[in-house]
């Protein structure tokens, strides 16, 4: 899936209120199968949905033996994100009930 006018790749991160509650389940299903990837936070939570493919399970916590800090402009470059445009996270519940006025939304 990508996202908006400039084609930017939807990864998303499942903590579990978005899978563990049936009616949430249904659109996060949807959203799983038209991502670019998923990330759950919990195996749990993975066999919830069935998933099969283009996921990965990465807790909460910070491995630091995977992960380290680093420059952040080398860091976008490293994985061919534009320098130049912001970037941010947005979680899912800040945007249930959104309601968006125009046809296109440009967040980036």
């Amino acid at each position: 899936m990508r996202f908006a006018a400039n084609s930017s790749l939807v990864i998303i991160t499942f903590h579990g209120s978005d899978i563990n509650n049936s009616y949430h389940r249904k659109f996060s299903k949807i959203a799983m199968r038209l991502s670019a990837y998923n990330i759950f936070v919990h195996k749990s939570i993975r066999d919830k949905v069935n998933a099969k493919n283009k996921y990965s399970i990465i807790p909460c916590g910070v491995n630091v033996d995977t992960f380290h800090l680093s420059n952040m402009m080398e860091a976008r470059k490293g994985i061919h994100l534009d320098i130049e445009k912001n970037m941010f996270c947005l979680p899912v519940r800040l945007i249930i009930g959104l309601k968006i006025q125009n046809s296109r939304l440009n967040l980036l």
